[in-house]
């Protein structure tokens, strides 16, 4: 059974992620190739507010060719996704 429709659309809480290893960045970028197979359209990530983590969302994302946005919260993201639909 398949989860996602072609074209669906994500939003990703990034709030609390602090700087991880690279053992962790590894797995995030096996999920992200995973959405991008799967058909993703778009992805609105609500940036962390560790630095360093958001260069590390940032890396992840543009490595997997995935179109995103960053927003500064889930309501905003919720309705920019909503438009997009």
């Amino acid at each position: 059974m398949e989860l996602t429709k072609p074209s669906f659309t994500l939003l990703a809480d990034f709030r609390n992620m602090v700087t991880h290893p690279s053992s962790v960045k590894f797995l995030h970028q096996e999920v992200a190739e995973g959405l991008a197979k799967s058909g993703i359209s778009n992805l609105a990530e609500v940036s962390p507010s560790d630095k360093i983590a958001v260069l590390q969302t940032g890396s992840v994302t543009k490595d997997a060719k995935i179109s995103h946005i960053k927003v500064t919260d889930i309501v905003l993201g919720e309705h920019i996704l909503d438009r997009l639909s």
